[in-house]
């Protein structure tokens, strides 16, 4: 059994960058909350040409209303955080008896998710995720 995030059996096309860019001069990392075991889920705070942006959401900020429908309340309702636009680039795998094997690989960021007034510094913002963040799948999910 595999539990590896399969790009092309879920019919959506990704747009991974992973150029390994140096140049980071508009992007800095501010930082990440996601830790194990859910490293894949946190909330990135980035300084992009020195404005600071938050990016996926906090889970335990998620919340029902009197009507059930469910949303995340982010820290600053005037300025809410950006979906998510990362995931993991490792992944879990089993045998046939659940003898567990995790294999750790670079975040990978899907330009599509990423909103579009940041597409031109796409490749900065995966460089300084990847800089910063340890690599994906850290096994918590098993």
């Amino acid at each position: 059994m595999q539990l590896c995030t399969e790009l092309i059996s879920i019919g959506r096309k990704y747009n991974l960058v992973n150029k390994k860019n140096s140049n980071t001069s508009r992007v800095k990392f501010i930082s990440y909350t996601g830790e194990y075991p859910n490293l894949c889920r946190g909330v990135l705070t980035l300084e992009i040409d020195g404005i600071q942006y938050k990016f996926g959401h906090n889970y335990s900020n998620y919340h029902f209303d009197d009507k059930g429908v469910g949303r995340f309340t982010d820290e600053d309702p005037e300025h809410p955080n950006f979906n998510s636009f990362w995931t993991s680039g490792g992944c879990v795998t089993s045998d046939e008896n659940w003898n567990f094997e995790v294999e750790h690989g670079e975040w990978e960021i899907d330009v599509n998710d990423l909103p579009e007034q940041f597409w031109d510094v796409a490749d900065e913002i995966d460089e300084v995720i990847n800089s910063n963040i340890p690599d994906g799948c850290c096994g918590g999910c098993i």
